[in-house]
Order: C-alpha cells, then sequence, then structure tokens
C-alpha cells in the first residue's frame, strides 16, 4: 500500500539568533490530517500543545521554529468524527513527523421499544436497555433514540488509540468500538445505565479482558464473563472501549530509517500496524533508531519522516513479520530489519508541495494539489488542462 501524503511548505518564524539561521535545520512538527481512507481533512481543528494550526489543500500542518524541545502533544478534532492524538518528543534541530487519521463515526437506530435493543458493530454487539438514557433535565427516555459509534475495520484500524497499557507494556487488542452519547434530533443524551457488550470469538485467549482509553493508555476495567464460546461485558460510559489481552509471548522488530545519503532521518514516525489485531503502535526514530514491542506475527510497517530543513520528505511502506523467541526492545532481541529503503520526495521548484506527493507538475510553481483521490494521488492529469 501507498500512502498518499503531500508536501510541508517550508515556511515559519525565522530570527537572527534562531536554530535555522545557525544550522539550517528546522526545530518543530510538520503532518499530516487525513480522514481514515487517506484523504485529507480540511475542515479539521488541528493543535500542537496547543496552538491551532490549519491544514492546507493537502491536509498538511506543521509548526516550526515556534516550538522548544521537548513533549508535544498533537490533536486532530472534527464534529463527527474520533479525535486523534499523539505525543512526540521533539529536541532541537529536528523536524519531527506525525500523520493522524480521523473516522468517521456511523449512527446506530434502535426501533421504539422499553425493552431497548441489540445491534451488530462490526463482529460484536451492544444491548442497550430500555431506560439507559436520560436528558439534561433527568428524564429518562426510554426509545426511539439513535447511538454514535465506531467499528475497527480495516480503514480505520490506525483510529484505535495506540495498544498499551498503563506501564507501557503491549496489549493485543481482538476488538475494539468509541461508543458516542446518543442524540434524538439536536437532543443529546447521558448514559445512565449500562451497555452490554457480546461477542462470539473464534478462539477466547487467556487473559482477556474490558479495557478503557485513558487519554495515553489503555486501562483494565474488569475481567470478562464467559459463557461458553461467547464473552461478556459492561460498557459503563462512552468513549474507546477494547476487548484484549497482554500476550503471554513478547516480541519486538527493531531498524535505522536513513536517506539516500545514509544520515539517519530524526524524528521519523514508524506505525506497526499487527496483521490480525486492532490499533497501531506508533514509535518515532531516535537518531534514526526504532524500535515496537508487540506480539509475534505479522505486521504492516509505514515511515513518515522530513528532511532536517523540510525540503524533502521520506515515506516507506512494507510488511514485516516479528519472529517468536525474540525479546523486548529493552533487552535489544528483535528481529532486525536494518537499514529501511525509504522513498524520498524532493521540492525541486521550491513550491512547497513534493513531487510524487502531492505535486502534479514538478516542474511548476503554479501547480498545487487538486482534490482528487480516484487514482490514489492528490493530482491527476486534468488538472493540468
Amino acid at each position: 500500500m501507498t500512502l498518499v501524503l503531500a508536501a510541508v511548505t517550508i515556511g515559519g518564524c525565522k530570527g537572527d539568533d534562531s536554530d535555522q539561521e545557525k544550522t539550517g535545520r528546522i526545530t518543530g512538527i510538520a503532518g499530516f490530517a487525513l480522514f481514515a481512507q487517506g484523504s485529507p481533512a480540511l475542515d479539521a481543528s488541528v493543535r500542537v500543545s496547543g496552538t491551532k494550526v490549519t491544514p492546507d489543500a493537502a491536509g498538511a500542518f506543521r509548526l516550526i521554529d515556534l516550538i522548544d524541545a521537548g513533549q508535544h502533544r498533537v490533536s486532530v478534532t472534527m464534529d463527527g468524527h474520533v479525535s486523534r492524538s499523539a505525543h512526540i518528543d521533539v529536541e532541537t534541530g529536528m523536524a519531527a513527523a506525525t500523520q493522524l487519521r480521523l473516522a468517521e463515526l456511523s449512527t446506530l437506530e434502535f426501533e421504539d421499544s422499553v425493552d431497548g435493543g441489540s445491534v451488530n458493530v462490526d463482529d460484536m454487539v451492544l444491548h442497550v436497555p430500555g431506560e439507559a438514557l436520560a436528558n439534561e433535565r433527568g428524564d429518562i427516555v426510554r426509545h426511539g433514540v439513535s447511538w454514535s459509534y465506531l467499528t475497527a475495520n480495516e480503514d480505520n484500524v490506525q483510529s484505535v488509540p495506540n495498544p498499551r497499557d498503563g506501564g507501557g507494556w503491549p496489549l493485543s487488542i481482538l476488538g475494539a468500538l468509541y461508543l458516542e452519547k446518543p442524540t434524538r434530533g439536536d437532543e443529546i443524551f447521558e448514559l445512565v445505565e449500562e451497555v452490554e457488550l457480546r461477542w462470539t470469538p473464534e478462539e477466547i485467549p487467556e487473559g482477556l479482558g474490558l479495557y478503557q482509553w485513558g487519554g495515553q493508555a489503555w486501562a483494565h476495567v474488569q475481567d470478562v464473563d464467559i459463557d461458553g464460546t461467547e464473552v461478556s461485558a459492561m460498557l459503563t460510559t462512552t468513549g474507546w472501549w477494547a476487548l484484549a489481552y497482554r500476550p503471554a509471548e513478547l516480541g519486538c522488530v527493531a531498524g535505522f530509517v536513513a536517506d539516500s545519503l545514509g544520515q539517519p532521518v530524526e524524528g521519523a514516525e514508524v506505525i506497526a500496524t499487527p496483521t490480525d489485531l486492532r490499533g497501531a503502535t506508533r514509535v518515532y526514530t531516535d537518531r534514526g533508531d526504532f524500535c515496537v514491542d508487540v506480539e509475534p506475527g505479522p505486521l504492516r510497517m509505514q515511515v513518515l519522516g522530513n528532511s532536517s530543513k523540510l525540503d524533502a520528505l521520506f515515506t516507506a511502506s512494507f510488511d514485516a513479520t516479528v519472529d517468536a523467541g525474540t525479546s523486548s526492545c529493552e533487552a535489544r532481541l528483535c528481529t532486525e530489519l536494518g537499514t529501511l529503503e525509504v522513498r524520498t520526495h524532493l521540492d525541486a521548484d521550491e513550491d512547497g508541495y513534493f513531487a510524487d506527493a502531492g505535486d502534479c507538475d514538478d516542474s511548476s510553481p503554479s501547480v498545487n494539489p487538486t482534490l482528487h483521490f480516484g487514482d490514489g494521488s492528490l493530482c491527476y492529469a486534468d488538472a493540468l488542462q
């Protein structure tokens, strides 16, 4: 799979004493706000440590030479979608990269019934009791309401938060959903009774439990009830929920991200998505090196990085397998990928858009991205006419 990415403009505030003037290197964060399928989220609100930045026509955003070194939180929000965020450690002279994908909330309609109703969400079942909802006046609403939710299918698997618990331990997430406050017309309701989640997996792994997302990590809420081949648990609030377990065996994969000259790409984002699980783990390169702790098995890996002067974009997408019998990143006994072959996108005409990643014709600064994704790119031939 090829990432649909576009350029990062080489802008920002520069003073006489700035790091950029002294070294030519840029300190900041530059990335992309996208929908699940890869198109730009033009109306999204992007904030970097509280500072609002505006995505361009390619969904690109950047905040450079206006932030100090340290950890920064990047968040992308939009009405009707599940918000996304990432925490990135930025060093002086580092142009860190990230891509955050918004997944749309869908709506479930229940038939009028004082007994509530059940509905399939992905391969799970939600059962809502008849007196589960209350409006802001406290009136119990028995029926005629709808629920918003998010299923964790392949298109929005990156929207599921990082599969890590509060201790930083990897989790294997088998099913996840986002439960939003119910609405009816313009009314928004509160949950006053628990919602039951039922699921019949092909196999019930040992230690399977119900987890809730707390903003930076997953917290174990309760063990699931098991009745034959069916598991069940009670959802007490809105937000992210997951059926997950700590893997009995841990593995890791490590590598090195370098440009065409062999120089390390610092602050590059590496996204590791297990083929048979939910959620994507995000790590960032430290002097080009990265390591990801996961359960052994097949992974889909994606890399996004910026050059130190933001005049080149680096991407890669490939498959990898974490071998059983490896250990952890802490022990550094991992499946080694070596130096990754990244694709380099240059901005030869300095129009702020990179060839093959949003620039239709890199010989003309006047040609900018056209919003068209039918062929998997930001541009197409008709845009040049």
